[in-house]
């Protein structure tokens, strides 16, 4: 099989679970994306439970950053 083509793909949040507007969306656009291209995935952490769910995304690889506590408060 040749290799697919590299496509980076940025969220605002983990699209997992996709349960919310902005992580449905996501969650099916990187499933459509998936079949042609081999994505990567950026998204911004905002606690604990949203981190351990980066396995659960259709994706070869996620890149996370955390968002400190206090924006998330604000």
């Amino acid at each position: 099989m040749a290799d697919r083509r590299r496509l980076l793909f940025l969220t605002q949040r983990v699209p997992y679970a996709p349960n919310r507007g902005d992580r449905l969306r996501a969650w099916h656009f990187l499933r459509e994306l998936d079949r042609e291209f081999a994505v990567d995935v950026g998204a911004l952490v905002h606690d604990d439970e949203e981190a351990a769910r980066i396995h659960d995304v259709p994706a070869e690889r996620v890149v996370t950053g955390r968002v400190p506590r206090a924006a998330n408060l604000a």
